[in-house]
């Protein structure tokens, strides 16, 4: 039997080809390239005299195997309050809100939970935790995406930070490998 060979070899290099570390984009688009849609994406150039690290209000660029995104830092809420009397953080925490838009770029559909795809860290590098809340800050964005080629999604995701910490990192990352997965911001 000469296929079990081919089979496992090819189990074999897709095990390992999920073994690949992520590469992570700190690179922001031109504010010209932000705003074009999918369509008008490939005809704009960015002409720019030093690569910066994305920050507040810049758009990362971000693809896997089967998604191209352009992802946004809309806004900080810091501290964020929460939507009723009952949404409280937990005792020594305070809630702080980030709104992210995210576009689908490429020509297939998007389907991914952006909740789970957003990550913040504090000075230290300590990953805060997420807060299954919702805060005054705005709409939450949607557990779950499916978006078509241009469409866009855009909400709030909160989470929990120790009182007199602050977030200064915040990444999108893809589930999907290959690519730039992961969309990095630097928060002054």
């Amino acid at each position: 039997m000469r296929r079990i060979p081919t089979i496992t070899a090819v189990l074999t290099l897709a095990a390992l080809g999920g073994c690949t570390s992520a590469k992570v984009n700190t690179t922001p688009v031109a504010p010209a390239e932000a705003a074009t849609t999918a369509a008008h994406a490939a005809a704009t150039s960015s002409t720019s005299a030093a690569p910066k690290k994305a920050g507040l209000g810049d758009t990362v660029k971000i693809s896997g195997r089967n998604a191209k995104l352009a992802v946004t830092l809309v806004k900080i809420v810091d501290p964020a309050k929460g939507s009723d009397e009952f949404t409280v953080p937990d005792a020594g925490k305070h809630f702080v809100a980030l709104q992210v838009r995210v576009v689908n770029q490429g020509s297939g559909v998007y389907s991914d939970d952006p909740q789970a795809d957003v990550t913040v860290k504090n000075a230290a590098g300590e990953t805060m935790s997420i807060a299954f809340a919702t805060t005054t800050a705005g709409a939450d964005m949607p557990s779950s995406v499916n978006l078509t080629a241009g469409d866009t999604a855009l909400g709030f995701v909160d989470f929990q930070v120790p009182d007199g910490q602050k977030i200064t990192q915040v990444q999108y990352a893809l589930t999907s490998l290959g690519g730039d997965n992961v969309a990095q911001w630097t928060i002054g």
